[in-house]
């Protein structure tokens, strides 16, 4: 859709961007035919869209899938959608809060892959809900803040490289695509945007470990991350100087110069000498 459509649409519904709901429209349909491209949808796919507001996206993804579930927040938008694809009947449209979303309902519909544009004010929360470990996509494509995007993929001992880069990390490769200016949205939010792609990590690519304790230790590690390691770490009592020769780090090091293999072994590490219950990751 371009800008004038999506005015159009919106002055049809007697609608305005929602900043509650933290709407900005996609009006660029070149970078949105792009974005779709992205998840590589075929016609074994189903396909999930995290707030299709107007259907920017959507008008792209739904004709290259089998089946289609688009999550929207806001019902005079998800009345607007079922209208609009009135035609399929393998698009359903939701009306929900994608937080409240439980994707684990369409693990038999075979390869879930899932598309959005999130609301920055709740775009980690989304984050997080849809890579949990029991989560059925086979392919991610999201458009966030550029700052939290940034996060995601970034690198060890830089200042975007913190808890949530690895808390999806562990089951997740992220990798950062493009950049988009706040000019191709309408209205336009005052911050570049990022599209990133995530697919699951092989199996046997990280060596297995207690997801519940390597989420507990990252928290705890980053809760003020220019402390050392050790001082955050303190109330479990460890063997310093064993891990640190075990994970192959200096004892003074920070939770951000850690990779997040030697954070998997710092789990395993913490695991066998304390005989945490038995839980692995996907």
């Amino acid at each position: 859709m371009n800008r004038s459509a999506i005015q159009n649409a919106l002055a049809a519904l007697h609608a305005r961007p929602a900043k509650s709901l933290g709407q900005n429209f996609l009006h660029n349909e070149e970078i949105a035919s792009w974005i779709v491209d992205q998840l590589e949808l075929g016609l074994a796919d189903h396909l999930v869209e995290v707030g299709p507001g107007l259907g920017a996206l959507s008008e792209f993804a739904v004709r290259q899938c089998g089946s289609a579930t688009l999550i929207e927040k806001d019902g005079r938008l998800a009345d607007y959608l079922r209208e609009r694809f009135v035609e399929l009947p393998g698009v359903e449209v939701v009306h929900e809060d994608a937080l409240l979303y439980d994707l684990r309902a369409l693990s038999q519909r075979g390869s879930v892959k899932v598309l959005g544009n999130l609301p920055y004010y709740v775009s980690s929360q989304v984050l997080l809900a849809f890579t949990a470990e029991s989560s059925p996509a086979s392919r991610i494509v999201f458009t966030l803040q550029k700052e939290m995007a940034e996060r995601l993929s970034a690198e060890p001992s830089t200042k975007e490289y913190g808890a949530i880069t690895l808390l999806v990390g562990l089951r997740w490769r992220v990798r950062y695509l493009r950049t988009l200016p706040g000019s191709v949205f309408f209205p336009a939010p005052n911050v570049e945007s990022g599209v990133i792609v995530l697919t699951p990590r092989l199996a046997g690519e990280l060596p297995d470990c207690n997801s519940r304790l390597f989420t507990r230790l990252v928290k705890e590690g980053f809760s003020q991350r220019r402390k050392m390691l050790r001082k955050m770490l303190a109330s479990h009592q460890l063997d310093w100087p064993a891990l640190c020769a075990t994970i192959n780090a200096p004892e003074t090091v920070r939770g951000e110069a850690l990779s997040l293999r030697q954070w998997v072994e710092l789990t395993r590490f913490v695991e066998a000498r304390l005989q945490y219950p038995k839980q692995k990751s996907s």
